[in-house]
């Protein structure tokens, strides 16, 4: 019995298109950027904001009060160069929607 090897493929490109067939390379994206948060934002913005998602280009965010709302929707293109560079992703844009947390607890993280 003859194996015939007619193409060789590098193991980390095998497990890049078994990620991508998988479709599981947004999610690892997703945790990427959720890894970084707190040192993108610091420790204040963090302790009152959690992620909720990255889908599509769209990272939402829960904050705890509209104060907060309001500095990150002005900070939100700083953010974004701050998340790629620390990513070293490349996102040419990436759409920050931030969510009012209006539970009664208050308690976003």
């Amino acid at each position: 019995m003859e194996k015939s090897f007619k193409t060789i493929e590098r193991l980390d490109q095998v497990v890049k298109n078994l990620i991508q067939d998988y479709g599981y390379d947004s999610k690892i994206e997703e945790v990427r950027v959720f890894s970084v948060w707190k040192d993108t934002v610091g420790g204040f913005i963090a302790r009152n904001t959690k992620p909720s998602s990255l889908i599509d280009g769209k990272f939402c965010i829960w904050v705890k009060n509209s104060v907060l709302l309001s500095e990150l929707h002005l900070l939100s293109s700083n953010l974004i160069e701050k998340i790629n560079s620390n990513q070293c992703c490349c996102w040419q844009t990436i759409k920050i929607e931030i969510l009012r947390n209006n539970n009664n607890n208050d308690n976003a993280t």
